[in-house]
């Protein structure tokens, strides 16, 4: 025998903590006594995880030769959702408040033929992402993930200091989003090395602000078995991102359909 069930934020406790990390109360219910089995259904999730959040808001930069008084300077890029040419005038921006003196006053622009960011300056300037100076937008920006360090060159054509990040930038976003639970096995959403994975929503093709339904593979191999009957008296569900890193989706909603199997 099988039932449906709705768990859904709308019905959070008040001791949750938000819509994305919450606590659905079951008490107990005839239907949700004796469990021997979950699998998803369907899920809706919003996909409001902005481009550039507080996981990769940060570049560190300095002069070169680096002024000793004022060292390397670590700028932070409000949290929104951004197109190229917005974020590279928010990073300017930034740049130009460092505490540099005289300021470090960056023209950077998106090649019309490659895409890939150019950084030019009439002085020499560094960027770093060391253990020290971590720049959280490094592989974002196109830098190499393998280099702790890029120093200008001088381009004799523009007379300018120049640094070309090798790859494209990147501001497609988190493509996926995780779904934990304590209905799967292992019963913790919160242990270390075992994530509770419930399911993977895929963000690929849902535009921002937008909520994305996704349906499950209702196969024998997509249900949760479990090898002693289960009482389900509290459910918790929460939202991470593709690094399992805690997400904020705000007063949006999130809603998991499951089958349950006695």
């Amino acid at each position: 025998m099988n039932r449906f069930l709705i768990v859904s934020s709308n019905d959070k406790t008040s001791d949750s903590v938000s819509n994305s990390d919450f606590k659905v109360r079951l008490g107990d219910t005839y239907f949700s006594q004796q469990v021997c089995g979950i699998s998803v259904v369907s899920c809706t999730v919003p996909n409001v995880i902005y481009n550039i959040n507080q996981y990769n808001n940060t570049l560190a930069i300095s002069k070169d030769p680096i002024d000793l008084l004022k060292g390397v300077s670590t700028i932070t890029v409000p949290v929104g959702q951004y197109t190229i040419s917005e974020l590279l005038s928010a990073i300017d921006f930034q740049i130009t408040q460092a505490n540099q003196a005289p300021p470090i006053n960056l023209t950077i622009v998106q090649d019309t033929i490659t895409q890939k960011i150019v950084f030019t300056d009439n002085i020499g300037f560094k960027f770093y992402n060391t253990v020290t100076y971590p720049s959280t937008m490094w592989e974002l920006l196109g830098f190499d993930p393998e280099i702790t360090q890029y120093t200008t060159v001088f381009e004799v054509g523009p007379n300018k200091w120049t640094i070309r990040p090798p790859n494209l930038p990147n501001l497609s976003g988190n493509q996926y989003l995780n779904i934990l639970s304590n209905l799967s096995e292992n019963n913790s959403i919160d242990g270390v090395g075992v994530k509770s994975l419930l399911e993977i929503v895929n963000l690929f093709d849902t535009p921002f602000g937008s909520f994305h339904t996704q349906s499950t593979n209702m196969a024998e191999h997509a249900v949760i078995k479990y090898v002693n009957p289960r009482n389900l008296n509290n459910i918790t569900i929460k939202l991470v991102d593709e690094k399992y890193r805690d997400i904020d989706i705000g007063n949006f909603s999130v809603t998991v359909v499951l089958r349950i199997y006695f």
